[in-house]
């Protein structure tokens, strides 16, 4: 992900068939375009046997960090996924935290 300048949104899911890929990608598709890149970020532990995505969203980029979980050490894992994310000042938003769609309003971060 280096190299990456300006703004951006980080999507980060797990890379597994259904709800929350299937919202992501269409929160992507349908998207305005604006000043944002968005980058869309797959999680995937190699220890699970549920089906992957394996499809391309409509990001400007597309990772996957690969895991195995509960093999592997929790810091190692947040490591890696965190050299993923283009920019160092970009902060983690909880799922509780994120607005609905359905209430149309954006959060706006102060730097």
């Amino acid at each position: 992900m280096a190299g990456v300048t300006g703004p951006s949104v980080v999507h980060v899911l797990p890379d597994k068939m259904g709800g929350a890929v299937n919202l992501t990608a269409n929160l992507l598709r349908f998207r305005r375009r604006d000043a944002f890149r968005h980058i869309a970020l797959l999680t995937h532990n190699s220890l699970s046997t549920d089906e992957r995505f394996g499809g391309a969203l409509d990001a400007d980029a597309q990772t996957v960090v690969e895991y195995a979980l509960p093999l592997e050490n929790i810091h190692a894992v947040l490591h890696r996924l965190r050299r993923a994310v283009p920019d160092e000042r970009a902060c983690w938003l909880p799922r509780s935290a994120r607005p609905s769609p359905s209430r149309r309003r954006s959060i706006a971060a102060a730097r």
